[in-house]
């Protein structure tokens, strides 16, 4: 059995996605997993109990959404007060890790001086990552960038010292493998934030406390459901059709984590203006525009605006 205790967020009926990501946890042998309910109706709750039966599995039970940020702090604050294990491993209900990848990435920290280091299983379904990996190409987030936008990263770009794994200043949780000192030294994490982002600001609060990220090429995260901004083409941002509350905390959170550890100079706005210059440009490759209705630009300013305040926690945003 693996000294691996796996941290897993849910919702909804997401129970098919979920017993996927349990039944290759299993077979990877690892001792115990936590599961964050994160407000399921009593139906699902009964069900969730019923497929997720074995002995090795904790269910947490939040009586409403507390989002990914609530859901992960309760996940996260279970495992350092209840579980034993030394290594915890992040995943959301849809991240299916490669067959013998828990163990792979456990072995980085047994064979490598990994004081300073925090491993991590790379997603399919990121572009970045993926494109990073190939190109050999640390990710940078860089000073002054706005929501990861730099009109100067080409110039800040560093190659990896290995073709096995690339450096990463920020990284979603699912894929992510923590010592337990470690965790204890990062802390936990932000439940102001309610929903998105809140992986990233986790990701450089590890790397302010001086910590590594480490993206690991051979080991991979399947994502078993799509992603909300997986698109073909135009601006999520703009475009009327999508999720406002997954617009909105997306840029909220995002100027808040930047305004946190970027040092807001007078590039920052420069960054500002990259990044709305590159919504125009995505919507006229995509043949859209959405981007001449100022209503459409009214979830981003709002965002915007709420983050310079420093107003976190759920918002009600229709």
């Amino acid at each position: 059995m693996i000294d691996v205790c796996a941290v897993i967020v849910t919702y909804g009926e997401r129970i098919h996605l979920l017993k996927q990501v349990i039944e290759r946890l299993l077979d990877e042998d690892v001792s115990s997993i936590v599961i964050v309910s994160n407000g399921q109706t009593t139906t699902q709750c009964n069900h969730l109990r019923t497929e997720c039966s074995d002995k090795r599995i904790n269910i947490i039970f939040n009586d409403c959404n507390e989002g990914s940020a609530g859901g992960y702090f309760y996940g996260i604050k279970f495992f350092l007060e209840q579980k034993k294990e030394e290594f915890l491993i992040l995943l959301d209900d849809d991240n299916v890790i490669d067959q013998g990848g828990v163990k792979n990435i456990i072995s980085y920290y047994l064979y490598n001086d990994n004081s300073d280091k925090i491993f991590c299983a790379h997603r399919k379904d990121r572009v970045n990552q993926v494109k990073s990996l190939s190109k050999g190409m640390n990710i940078i987030y860089s000073n002054n960038c706005f929501l990861g936008y730099d009109i100067f990263y080409f110039f800040k770009e560093k190659r990896s010292e290995s073709d096995k794994y690339i450096y990463a200043d920020i990284l979603p949780y699912g894929g992510m493998v923590l010592k337990r000192n470690v965790v204890k030294h990062i802390g936990l994490p932000d439940k102001s934030f309610y929903l998105y982002s809140d992986d990233f600001e986790y990701s450089l609060r590890a790397k302010a406390k001086g910590y590594k990220l480490i993206l690991i090429k051979n080991i991979a995260v399947t994502d078993i459901d799509v992603s909300w901004h997986v698109r073909k083409s135009g601006s999520v941002i703009l475009d009327p059709n999508s999720n406002k509350e997954r617009v909105y905390y997306t840029i909220r959170n995002g100027v808040v984590t930047d305004l946190r550890y970027n040092k807001n100079g007078f590039f920052y706005y420069v960054n500002f203006m990259y990044f709305i210059f590159i919504q125009i440009i995505k919507d006229l490759r995509g043949f859209k525009f959405n981007f001449l209705m100022l209503s459409n630009w009214k979830v981003f300013f709002k965002a915007y605006s709420d983050a310079i305040k420093n107003k976190l926690g759920k918002v009600d945003i229709q």
